[in-house]
């Protein structure tokens, strides 16, 4: 699995030297976005697992898209061109994963990109009553099934969303499925999993849930189960 990149940069000089240096390691050809109404659109539209993100964008300013990321749960690494201690401040106010300074060093970054992808590829998971534990290195952290937002399955892989992390792990959907006993997970898309207990609001209209600041749609073959859940209860 390898990490699907967004580049945030109007200098696209900057963004072909980080693009090639992507190319170099094997990552998939990143996406570019020279502002923030192009980044907010690939966003919306792409699966993106990190955004490599200028601080500086013409008349922009690429902390504005601090809040977006941080909603929608997508590590980012901020790069600018100043070398400048307020600058680093301000960015590290969002928790990005790293701030380099123009121009980028390829060992910084691809170090950087090794310990994102080790996050999102935990290779052992434990199942216990009330949730499970996943290997980080050496260690194991417990994810509590009241804790779970979304759970997202791609492939062979799980994205599992709480209130305040992502994580990704090595895991199908019907595996999850097949030690979850808490009631209030239910699974609404062939990909997806959803606490209840975290449903703002259903349109069931256009097949959406939300929940927090995200949206899940609601496969066909689940909607009525939905429904009748929900009325129900």
């Amino acid at each position: 699995m390898k990490l699907n990149i967004l580049i945030v940069d109007d200098n696209p000089t900057h963004a072909v030297e980080i693009e090639m240096i992507l190319d170099e390691i094997g990552y998939p050809k990143p996406h570019l976005a020279k502002n923030l109404t192009i980044a907010r659109s690939i966003l919306a539209t792409q699966k993106i697992d990190v955004v490599l993100l200028d601080m500086q964008l013409g008349n922009e300013m690429g902390h504005e898209l601090y809040t977006d990321l941080k909603k929608s749960f997508i590590p980012f690494i901020v790069i600018t061109s100043f070398n400048d201690e307020n600058v680093y401040k301000e960015a590290a106010l969002a928790s990005p994963e790293a701030f380099l300074v123009k121009p980028v060093d390829k060992l910084t970054l691809v170090s950087l990109l090794d310990r994102i992808q080790q996050g999102f590829e935990n290779e052992s998971v434990k199942f216990v009553p009330e949730g499970f534990f996943i290997k980080v290195k050496n260690n194991f952290k417990k994810i509590i099934y009241n804790d779970l937002m979304i759970v997202k399955a791609e492939g062979n892989y799980c994205t599992l969303y709480t209130s305040d992390q992502r994580i990704t792990i090595r895991s199908t959907l019907k595996k999850l499925m097949e030690h979850i006993s808490n009631k209030n997970l239910v699974r609404v898309h062939r990909s997806y999993i959803i606490n209840t207990d975290y449903i703002k609001s259903i349109d069931f209209g256009n097949n959406i849930i939300f929940i927090q600041n995200m949206e899940v749609t609601i496969g066909k073959n689940f909607k009525s189960a939905l429904k009748k859940m929900i009325t129900t209860n």
